[in-house]
């Protein structure tokens, strides 16, 4: 197993050059000075507005789809996707649908005849 690659026996290779060249006291007093640093850092304001300011970088896309609706967007856009997917399905169904021609609608009601002209052109007919 390694990490950093760093394999378990260059570790403690690393760890025994470490011991014989810091004591374990001195050991103990850096570790000692990097957790008051770490905790002074933490505590700190610059610290607190980095996170502060590292946590609306996160929420920043979630936020600008909020503000731009698209929610709404993406909704309306899955539900014109359904209708082209089943206007899809319906032609596949019937694929020669489209070079039929349509069937007639008998709702129509049929042309009207045209009337004939009218004898109001002045000019009488015998009779007979």
């Amino acid at each position: 197993m390694e990490f950093l690659g760093v394999g378990p026996l260059e570790f403690l290779f690393i760890l025994l050059i470490v011991l014989l060249v810091f004591s374990p006291k001195d050991i103990a007093n850096g570790a000692k000075n990097i957790g008051r640093t770490l905790n002074r850092l933490y505590k700190s304001e610059n610290y607190k507005i980095l996170q502060k300011t590292s946590q609306e970088i996160r929420n920043l896309p979630e936020r600008l789809a909020r503000e731009a609706n698209l929610e709404e967007l993406q909704a309306e856009l899955k539900n014109e996707a359904q209708q082209t997917s089943s206007a899809i399905q319906s032609a596949a169904e019937n694929p020669f649908q489209a070079w039929t021609a349509p069937e007639p609608d008998n709702r129509i009601a049929p042309p009207r005849p045209v009337p004939p002209a009218s004898a109001s052109s002045g000019e009488d007919k015998p009779a007979g």
